[in-house]
């Protein structure tokens, strides 16, 4: 193990998602509800006109917190819905990813992992595979794209 520390996190964070219970039936069907909602309203916007950036930058954060993001990735802007510190801190993301890079990521994690080996660590990837469609990820990637550039934890 390269770094003892980075393990005994992801331990900690692994052993407390164990410990939460798991959602009721009816919390899991607003869940699902409510992002059934955001979809279809996406959808109609999308129709009528189009989303604002605004706009866009807020469904995508409500993407990233129903696709589970928050469970692994640290938002300094938005640390009391942060959970673990385990994946890449997501501050600043725009300034250190392309906007490709960070897409290509969202929609297939373990085949942009295996391209761009030497930009990760030698750590296995955990991140989850939801099957986002290109505009989930284009809206998670401009939500991404509009966090503050600089924090105390990506400097």
């Amino acid at each position: 193990m390269k770094n003892p520390a980075l393990f005994l996190i992801a331990l900690v964070c692994f052993l407390s998602a164990l410990a939460v219970p798991a959602p009721s039936t009816a919390e899991g069907s607003q869940k699902a509800k409510a992002k059934a909602a955001d979809k279809k309203a996406s959808k109609k916007a999308g129709k009528t006109r189009k989303m604002t950036q605004k706009e866009k930058v807020a469904a995508g954060r409500a993407l990233y917190m129903a696709n589970g993001c928050a469970d692994c990735h640290y938002i300094e802007s938005a640390a009391p819905e942060s959970g673990c510190v385990d994946g890449e801190p997501l501050d600043g993301i725009g300034s250190r990813r392309s906007r490709k890079f960070v897409e290509e990521h969202l929609a297939d994690p373990e085949e942009h992992v295996s391209k761009n080996y030497k930009v990760f660590s030698s750590e296995p990837n955990m991140m989850p595979h939801p099957n986002l469609s290109k505009e989930e990820v284009a809206l998670i990637t401009d939500y991404l794209f509009s966090l503050p550039a600089e924090t105390s934890k990506n400097q």
